[in-house]
C-alpha cells in the first residue's frame, strides 16, 4: 500500500497543508515528516510541538548525518555556496533527505498556495512521475492565509514570521539575492550575516544581487533596499530559489 507522506517545514503553510490531509485521509494514514537543520531559528521546534498537538500526532523528523544538518559544515566541507543551480545545502540537506526517504509510490503533499502556482508547475514538469498533491489549492490558500488560519487556531506562529521575514527558511538563507533580505539578516541576526560574509570571502562567491552587479555582504550599504518588498522563498522538501527581489 502506498503512502501519503506530508512535508512539514516549520513553516504555516506546510502546518495548514497537513492539517488538511489529515481531514482528509486520518490521522492514521499520513505520515508528517520534516527534515531538520539545525540553521533554522530555534523557535522551530516549540511551533512542531504545538503541530504536534494541534493535529494529535507526532511528527517524524529526520536529518542528513554526512553534515549533521548544518549549513555551515556544508560550507565547510564543500568551499560551495551556490550556482544558478541553486544552493549546495539544499542538494546536501534537502533534497538528499527526501529522496533517501520517499518511495516511487508514495503521495506526497506540499503546501503550495494558489500564489505559487509558477513552482507547482515547475515541480510538476521537473518530476513528472511523482504522485504529488496540493491541498491549498484545494482550499484557495495563500501563504499570508495560512498564518491567519494558525493564529486562528490558538497557535503562536514561528518567530521568523513575527520578525518580518515573508517564510521561515534557516536564517542568512544561501539561496537570497535581496539586499531587503540581507539587511533584514543583519539587522536581528548579525552574528548570522557576519559569518555569511566571511563565507562569501572563504570561497570567493558573492551571494547578494542588485540591478545585475553582485555585492559582498561585507560592501553591502545597510540602506540599500529599505522600502522594498521582502523575497518570497519556497521552504521544505523542495526548497528553492525566491520568486522575486
Amino acid at each position: 500500500m502506498s503512502r501519503i507522506v506530508s512535508w512539514f517545514s516549520c513553516g504555516a503553510s506546510s502546518a495548514v497543508a497537513t492539517y488538511f490531509t489529515l481531514l482528509k485521509y486520518g490521522k492514521a494514514n499520513v505520515n508528517i515528516v520534516n527534515i531538520h537543520l539545525v540553521d533554522e531559528h530555534p523557535d522551530n521546534q516549540r511551533f512542531l510541538k504545538s503541530c504536534e498537538n494541534w493535529y494529535g500526532k507526532e511528527i517524524e523528523v529526520i536529518t542528513r548525518e554526512k553534515y549533521n544538518s548544518s549549513v555551515d559544515e556544508v560550507i565547510e566541507k564543500t568551499k560551495f555556496l551556490r550556482s544558478v543551480y541553486g544552493a549546495r545545502c539544499t542538494k546536501e540537506l534537502k533534497k538528499a533527505v527526501r529522496f533517501e526517504y520517499q518511495k516511487p509510490d508514495d503521495k506526497q503533499i506540499f503546501g503550495y498556495g494558489v500564489n505559487e502556482k509558477k513552482r507547482i508547475e515547475r515541480l510538476l514538469k521537473s518530476d513528472p512521475f511523482t504522485d504529488y498533491e496540493f491541498p491549498l489549492i484545494e482550499h484557495n490558500m495563500t501563504g499570508e492565509d495560512c498564518r491567519q488560519f494558525i493564529h486562528d487556531q490558538g497557535i503562536e506562529v514561528p518567530t521568523m514570521y513575527k520578525l518580518g521575514f515573508r517564510n521561515n527558511n534557516c536564517i542568512g538563507c544561501l539561496k537570497a539575492e535581496s539586499p531587503t533580505y540581507w539587511n533584514h539578516v543583519r539587522k536581528h541576526f548579525p552574528e548570522v550575516f557576519e559569518k555569511r560574509a566571511k563565507q562569501e570571502r572563504m570561497v570567493g562567491y558573492a551571494l547578494c544581487r542588485y540591478k545585475g552587479q553582485s555585492i559582498f555582504l561585507d560592501e553591502l550599504d545597510s540602506d540599500l533596499g529599505r522600502g522594498y518588498k521582502m523575497p518570497d522563498f519556497s521552504c521544505g522538501a523542495v526548497c528553492e530559489v525566491p520568486i522575486d527581489n
